[in-house]
C-alpha cells in the first residue's frame, strides 16, 4: 500500500489495475474514500472509466495471504479485502465466457 500526502495535510492512498492489454491505471483515493469505499465502489469506477457496457462479464481480482487469486467482494470494504503492508494491485479479468460471443454488441467485451 502506497499512503502519500498531498497538500494541506490531506492523505491520498494509490491503487493499481491491470488491465488486460497490459496497461496500468492508478486510482488516486483520499483517506475518507479509503476505509470505507466497498469493491462496488472500486468496480464502478473501474468500468465508468474504460467505458464498459458488457461488464458482468468482468471482475477485479487480486492475490491473497496465501497467493491464492481472489475475486474482489463488491459488498465488503477494499481494504478489509487485502493484507496489511501489501501494495493495492488488482487485476481487471474476465470472469464469465459466452458461448456466443458474436452476439456481445461492444467490441471491447467480445
Amino acid at each position: 500500500m502506497e499512503v502519500q500526502c498531498a497538500g494541506k495535510g490531506l492523505r491520498k492512498m494509490q491503487l493499481r489495475v491491470l488491465h488486460l492489454d497490459d496497461s496500468v491505471h492508478t486510482f488516486h483515493l483520499s483517506v475518507s474514500f479509503r476505509v470505507h469505499a466497498t469493491g462496488q465502489e472500486l468496480y464502478a469506477s473501474m468500468i465508468e472509466r474504460i467505458h464498459l457496457l458488457g461488464s458482468d462479464y468482468f471482475d477485479l481480482e487480486y492475490v491473497n495471504d496465501e497467493g491464492m487469486r481472489c475475486w474482489l467482494d463488491h459488498d465488503k470494504p477494499i481494504l478489509r479485502q487485502l493484507s496489511p503492508g501489501k501494495d493495492l494491485v488488482f487485476r481487471f479479468a474476465v470472469k464469465f465466457y459466452t458461448p456466443y460471443p458474436n452476439l456481445l454488441e461492444e467490441e471491447y467485451t467480445r
